[in-house]
């Protein structure tokens, strides 16, 4: 049990870290296409945009996420990234809890 908890850990702080990378291309200037490319190259974050979300990155293709004319798509953009990044600290936050009531 303490070896899988230990696994799911690594496996969520790789998630979280790939998460937080695409969050950082956006804040520095990558386009919705660069961040759409990014998703796609990694198949564990596919889940990451629902297909709404896709389509606000497709339509933003060539312009900067923060971009001042469509600044409403690049904050839908980085409010998933936003709620991804706490769903991910959250379940860490369990699992090493979890791996801490486990006796030694």
């Amino acid at each position: 049990m303490m070896s899988y908890i230990s696994e799911e850990i690594k496996k969520k702080e790789k998630e979280l870290e790939s998460v937080l990378k695409i969050k950082e291309m956006a804040l520095s200037g990558a386009t919705g296409f660069d961040i759409l490319f990014e998703v796609e190259q990694n198949y564990s974050l596919t889940y990451l945009f629902d297909k709404f979300e896709k389509s606000i990155l497709k339509d933003l293709g060539n312009h900067k996420i923060l971009d001042d004319s469509l600044r409403s798509l690049g904050n839908e953009v980085l409010k998933a990234l936003n709620s991804q990044i706490s769903i991910l600290e959250r379940d860490l936050n369990y699992l090493e809890y979890k791996l801490n009531k486990i006796p030694p």
